[in-house]
């Protein structure tokens, strides 16, 4: 899994959760952000017929259409990686951890997997691809405590 990273001494820690090593992933507090984890790619998912759709139909408008539409789908893409906005108003270590939930998923996943391209038409025409790889890569399975041995 991508929130699972090798920290300088090699040992795995949990981006999700702040913890180092493999032991807590079946604790009840991890369960809870890895729901979340796959409830937010489950909504990038849900964007992915309507951006295959719209990124087709929007390639033949004018320049400022194109130019408008990528930034929209740059925001719809922030919007589904954020916590709802009631999480975000409460205060505490559940709301911080929807937050790192976040954090993790768009700097490990989406981030690194939108299109390079700066001009509208190529961006668009890459989104859908983009975002099937960045559903591949978020779905990835967490590491085994043999595997990291």
């Amino acid at each position: 899994a991508p929130y699972v990273e090798l920290d300088l001494g090699c040992e795995p820690f949990c981006v999700l959760c702040g913890v180092a090593g493999t032991s807590h992933l079946g604790f009840e507090s991890h369960l809870k952000s890895k729901g979340e984890w796959l409830t937010r790619l489950g909504r990038l998912e849900a964007l992915l017929p309507e951006i295959r759709r719209v990124s087709i139909s929007v390639l033949a408008e004018e320049a400022p259409v194109r130019l408008g539409f990528m930034e929209v789908w740059q925001g719809e893409l922030q919007f589904v990686v954020r916590p709802p906005a009631s999480s975000r108003a409460d205060a505490g270590a559940a709301g911080s951890q929807e937050d790192s939930v976040a954090r993790a998923l768009w700097h490990s996943v989406v981030r690194p997997r939108l299109p390079t391209s700066g001009e509208p038409v190529a961006w668009l025409a890459a989104l859908p691809f983009g975002i099937e790889a960045m559903l591949g890569a978020g779905r990835a399975s967490e590491p085994k405590e043999e595997m990291l041995s």
